[in-house]
């Protein structure tokens, strides 16, 4: 019987040894899966920080490539405005140029015709003193055609008289009264006939005369009309031409100054857009640096639980866990008993069990553990 009962308690203590080994293996198999998801979960979270990493590096990439453009289509910009406005001052600088040009040659044109004008007087005068003298020697001429046809007046009637008085030999047997008679109707003859001559000869210098004066007024009067055109032909031009490049040059001005507007808002656009630019790259790096130190901190962490999920697999000895217990102070084995350990959980198994069997034994000592929910012995 007293075998039967040892035989008993050796296979309960088997069985108990075996319930406690059964125990610490779910143990370590549910802490062994526990581990295994926390490393897939450790691993989809590096996976998604890794995705969440690449996903910024791209935003980044893609920021700094915007700002590129960006700052590419602001240069292109600035140096088309600048190309622009270099050519706006070349184009003022030429049209200031030709309207000085064009106000030297006015002034020169002016003085050239004040120089017209003096010297077109000067003609006129000398044309007056031209006709005062041609009509003093016109004058003298006369004078001297009369004096030279009135001594051949006389010369002729010389001779005709001394042929008269030869051909009369009876003369001085005439009557004084026919003879007196005879040389007044003579001498009227004569005088008729130089007063004759006489108004041809004058009316022969008097239209010559006018003739002369109304070529020469005519002349003059022709020379003044070419002059008095010129001048309102020329002065014309010039308010014309002047006119002409004083609407270009505002023209230009106004070109100039709403071109120089552009380029102010441009300017400011530049700048809002710069500014802009400055404040998305600060953010855009603030965002980034903390990115970085949050996945900074976070690979640290995922790191550490690795290397704890690693040395704890490490301590694995053939899928069983070795845990080491140290008894408190004060418990004293009996010779030859045995020290059971157990957990809460354990502690009332081993009861049920104990009071189900008919042969207890008083060699067996317990120790529960209250911190430990689940363990073997």
């Amino acid at each position: 019987m007293i075998d039967r009962v040892e035989q008993l308690e050796s296979l309960n203590a088997k069985y108990v040894a075996k319930l406690a080994d059964l125990r610490g293996l779910s143990f370590t198999v549910g802490t062994i899966g526990k581990q295994n998801d926390e490393h897939y979960r450790l691993q989809s979270d590096i996976m998604a920080v890794n995705f969440d990493k690449v996903g910024y590096e791209s935003e980044i990439e893609l920021f700094q490539l915007q700002i590129k453009i960006y700052q590419q289509m602001i240069q292109a910009e600035n140096q088309s405005i600048d190309e622009q406005r270099l050519k706006l001052e070349r184009e003022l600088n030429q049209s200031a140029s030709a309207l000085v040009n064009l106000r030297t040659s006015y002034a020169e044109l002016g003085q050239q015709v004040g120089t017209y004008r003096a010297t077109c007087q000067d003609m006129l005068q000398q044309y007056l003193r031209l006709a005062k003298d041609w009509s003093i020697s016109k004058k003298q001429i006369n004078e001297l055609k009369i004096r030279v046809q009135m001594t051949k007046n006389q010369i002729k009637f010389s001779k005709i008289l001394r042929s008269y008085v030869l051909s009369k030999n009876d003369v001085f047997s005439m009557d004084m009264s026919d003879f007196s008679e005879f040389w007044k109707h003579e001498w009227e003859q004569i005088i008729k006939k130089i007063r004759h001559d006489f108004e041809l000869l004058y009316g022969a210098m008097h239209q010559e005369t006018i003739n002369f004066y109304e070529m020469k007024t005519k002349e003059l009067q022709i020379e003044l009309e070419q002059i008095t055109q010129y001048q309102p032909v020329e002065n014309e031009k010039h308010v014309k031409f002047q006119q002409k490049l004083q609407s270009e040059y505002e023209e230009v001005q106004k070109k100039f100054a709403s071109e120089k507007q552009v380029l102010m808002e441009l300017e400011a656009t530049y700048s809002k857009l710069e500014s802009e630019l400055q404040t998305i790259q600060m953010q855009h790096e603030e965002r980034f640096e903390a990115q970085s130190n949050d996945l900074h901190y976070l690979q640290e962490s995922i790191m550490a639980m690795v290397s704890s999920v690693e040395e704890m697999q490490r301590r694995r000895v053939d899928s069983k866990v070795v845990l080491q217990y140290t008894l408190p102070n004060g418990l004293r084995l009996q010779p030859g008993s045995e020290l059971n350990v157990y957990s809460e959980s354990g502690a009332a198994v081993a009861q049920k069990s104990r009071a189900q069997s008919a042969f207890p034994s008083s060699l067996h000592q317990e120790l529960v553990l209250k911190d430990i929910s689940s363990m073997g012995r």
